[in-house]
């Protein structure tokens, strides 16, 4: 029996220390649920109210930003507006449906970069609720980066309004779940 203890006494100290809590990252729906109120709160803060989101650019080699990373920026866009939309039931936003076919069809080569934004907030958008068509007050986008193993994406949330340049809104990191890398490929 004392045999029994000391062996468990030794499993126990020579184990590797649980990871502190701010260092777990949180899976992709987890983070972008968790970050939605904030996101929702910088809207409310600048006074806007017709949120779009746009795709997001993708860094596979953790340097380069692509828009041509297959459907890995365009679900991360779809997942971010179905966060955004659990949290604005009690809020007075307007979440902006199919930003990105109207983008495509206004011919913007990349929304990323700041003359091209003109177009989009000229054009008229449907809602996810309701018949009205309305203008963006901010468009969302951004970009992921992957770490080296593809397990951990960095999310770079940025924001544009009529008028102004792209400012960062936040930054999360999020555990990159398997179903999204089969997605993306």
């Amino acid at each position: 029996m004392r045999t029994l203890w000391a062996g468990l006494w030794l499993l126990l100290v020579s184990a590797p220390a649980a990871p502190a809590a701010d260092a777990v990252v949180p899976a992709m729906e987890e983070a972008l649920l968790q970050a939605a109120p904030k996101i929702l709160k910088f809207c409310q803060d600048k006074g806007h109210r017709n949120i779009a989101v746009l795709k997001f650019q993708i860094s596979l080699d953790g340097k380069d930003y692509r828009d041509d990373a297959g459907t890995m920026g365009l679900n991360f866009c779809e997942r971010l507006e179905q966060a955004l939309l659990m949290q604005i039931q009690s809020r007075p936003f307007g979440m902006i449906r199919d930003a990105n076919e109207i983008a495509a069809d206004l011919k913007v080569r990349t929304h990323l970069d700041e003359k091209h934004l003109p177009p989009l907030f000229a054009a008229n958008y449907p809602l996810y609720w309701g018949l009205d068509r309305v203008q963006p007050d901010i468009l969302l986008s951004g970009g992921l980066k992957a770490d080296p193993t593809g397990a951990k994406l960095n999310l770079k949330l940025m924001g544009a309004s009529k008028g102004a340049k792209w400012e960062e809104v936040l930054q999360l990191a999020l555990r990159n779940q398997p179903e999204n890398s089969r997605r993306s490929a």
